[in-house]
C-alpha cells in the first residue's frame, strides 16, 4: 500500500458531524454532574486552592495538620498547584473577594480544568487514530473514550486530576512513538511533577531514546527537565522551602500504607475485600507485601522494557506502556481505585492493531466504573437541586444531625454491603487475571499485517 497524500491525511483528521455530536453530548453530560458533591477530596482541593491563592505557594507544604482543618496539609508535587491557583484567583477576582471556600460554586470551577482535560484527551486520542488509521477508527475510539461512565465519573464527580495525568503521561508516550524524543523526556518530567506515579514510565521512555542512539536528546532532554523543575519550584526556593519541596519528591512510598486504598487489585483479592490493612506486616518471610508488590513491579517494567529494547514498533511502545501501567495498578500496595486510569486510553490507541486490545478496554471500562462507583456513590439530587446546595462536602449531608439528611445512590442501596464486597472481588479477580494475560502478549504478541502507511509521524 503506498503512502496517503496529504490531502488524504487531512480527510482522514477532519471531524464529521458525528464528532461534533458526540464531543456535545459529553460536554452536556460532564456539565450536567458538575455541581454534584462528593467525598472529602472536594474539600482537599478547595483548601489547597485557597492556600496557594490567598497565602502563598511557599506555606502549602508546611508540616501541620490542625485539628479545625485536616486537609491542609499536601502532599502532592508542585505542578498542579498552579492549575490550583489560576482557578483560586479566578474565583476571588470574580465570584469571592473573601474566599468562602465550601461553596457549590467553587466546587464547580475546581472541577472544570479535570474536565478540560478529559476531553482534551479523547480530541487527542481521535487526532492520533485520524492520523494512523483514518476517520472511522478516530470516531470510534473517541466516543468509547469520552462517553466512557468512568471517565465521566473521574473527570466530574471525583475532584481528583486522574485525566490532567493521563493527559500528560499519554502525550508523553505519543511524543516518544513520533520520534520526539526531547519533547517525550519533558512531558514526563512535567508529568511526574504533577504526580509522581508518572515515573513509572521513566525506564520505557530512557530505554527507547537510548536504543535508538538518541543521546543528544537524553541531554537537551535532562536539561529541559531541570528547567521545568526549577520553574515549578522556584516559589519555594525564594522562600527557603526547599526540603518540604523535596519531601514530596523523595518519599512516595509509604504515604498510604495499606494493601489497597479501595484498589480492586492483587491486594484487595488477597484481603478478600478488606484492603485498608498495613501493607508492612510479614507476608512471606521476612518479605512484605510493600516489597512484593515492588518486586513485581519491577519485575513487569523489566517485562516491558524488554519488549521494548528488542521491538521498538509503534505498538510495542504502546504496549509496554499501559503494560507497565496497568501493572503498576493491579500488584502494587497502596494504590486507589483511580491509578488504573492512565492505561484506558493506551489500550485504546491499541484497539485497532488488534481486538484483543478493543476487547480488553471495553472489559475495563467496566470494571473499572464499577470500582469508582462502590467509592464515590451519588448523592440522590438534580444538579439544578445541588446548585443550591449550601455546602458541597458531600459528607456533611449524610450527618445524622443535618436537618434532611439526602440519600445516596450506590450498589449498597440497590443490593446489600456484602454482595458488593463479592462484586469487588470479582472485579479483582478479573483485574489480575487480565493482568496474566498481557504479561503473556507482552512476551509474545507480534501484529499479523503491518500497519496501513501513512505520512511519518516525526
Amino acid at each position: 500500500m503506498g503512502v496517503c497524500t496529504m490531502h488524504e491525511l487531512r480527510s482522514s483528521m477532519r471531524p464529521r458531524p458525528v464528532f461534533w455530536a458526540i464531543l456535545g453530548l459529553a460536554i452536556a453530560i460532564r456539565l450536567f454532574l458538575l455541581p454534584i458533591p462528593n467525598t472529602d477530596d472536594d474539600i482537599v482541593f478547595q483548601t489547597w486552592s485557597r492556600i496557594v491563592t490567598v497565602e502563598g505557594f511557599h506555606t502549602i507544604y508546611d508540616v501541620y495538620d490542625p485539628v479545625e482543618n485536616p486537609p491542609r496539609e499536601c502532599q502532592y508535587p508542585p505542578g498542579y498547584l498552579y492549575v490550583l491557583w489560576l482557578v483560586g484567583t479566578f474565583y476571588q477576582h470574580f465570584f469571592s473577594h473573601g474566599f468562602q471556600q465550601e461553596t457549590i460554586l467553587f466546587l464547580m470551577i475546581l472541577r472544570l480544568p479535570t474536565v478540560l482535560a478529559d476531553l482534551g484527551l479523547g480530541v487527542m486520542i481521535f487526532l492520533t487514530l485520524g492520523r494512523w488509521w483514518g476517520a472511522r477508527a478516530a470516531h470510534v475510539a473517541f466516543a468509547a473514550y469520552v462517553l466512557s461512565p468512568a471517565m465521566i465519573l473521574d473527570s466530574t464527580i471525583v475532584t481528583q486530576i486522574d485525566s490532567v495525568q493521563s493527559l500528560l503521561m499519554v502525550g508523553t508516550i505519543l511524543l516518544l512513538v513520533a520520534g520526539k524524543d526531547t519533547w517525550a523526556i519533558a512531558c514526563l518530567a512535567l508529568a511526574a511533577l504533577t504526580k509522581l506515579q508518572a515515573v513509572i514510565l521513566a525506564p520505557l521512555v530512557l530505554i527507547t531514546v537510548a536504543g535508538r542512539g538518541n543521546w543528544r536528546a537524553l541531554l537537551r532532554g535532562a536539561a529541559a527537565s531541570a528547567a521545568v523543575f526549577f520553574t515549578l519550584a522556584l516559589p519555594f526556593i525564594l522562600n527557603h522551602k526547599t526540603p518540604e519541596l523535596i519531601r514530596t519528591l523523595v518519599t512516595p512510598v509509604g504515604t498510604l500504607p495499606f494493601l489497597s486504598g479501595n484498589a480492586f487489585n492483587l491486594w484487595w483479592l488477597v484481603s478478600g475485600g478488606h484492603g485498608w490493612q498495613p501493607d508492612t506486616g510479614p507476608f512471606l518471610g521476612f518479605l512484605t507485601p510493600r516489597h512484593l508488590g515492588l518486586a513485581m513491579l519491577g519485575t513487569a517494567v523489566l517485562l516491558a522494557v524488554c519488549r521494548v529494547y528488542f521491538d521498538r514498533s509503534r505498538d510495542s511502545i504502546l504496549l509496554g506502556a499501559a503494560f507497565t501501567c496497568f501493572s503498576f495498578y493491579v500488584v502494587c500496595t497502596e494504590m486507589t481505585e483511580r491509578y488504573v486510569l492512565e492505561s484506558l486510553p493506551l489500550f485504546l490507541l491499541l484497539a485497532p492493531s488488534a481486538r484483543r486490545f478493543a476487547r480488553i478496554y471495553g472489559l475495563l471500562a467496566v470494571t473499572v466504573f464499577i470500582n469508582l462507583y462502590l467509592v464515590f456513590p451519588l448523592l440522590r439530587i438534580s444538579p439544578w437541586d445541588a446548585l443550591n446546595l449550601p455546602h458541597s462536602n458531600f459528607f456533611y449531608y449524610l450527618q445524622p444531625e443535618v436537618a434532611s439528611p439526602l440519600p445516596v445512590l450506590s450498589l449498597d442501596s440497590l443490593a446489600s454491603p456484602t454482595i458488593s464486597r463479592y462484586i469487588s472481588i470479582g472485579v479483582s479477580v478479573i483485574h489480575v487475571m487480565m493482568l496474566g494475560y498481557l504479561a503473556i502478549t507482552v512476551t509474545t504478541w507480534r501484529r499479523s499485517a503491518p500497519h496501513p502507511q501513512r505520512l511519518p509521524d516525526s
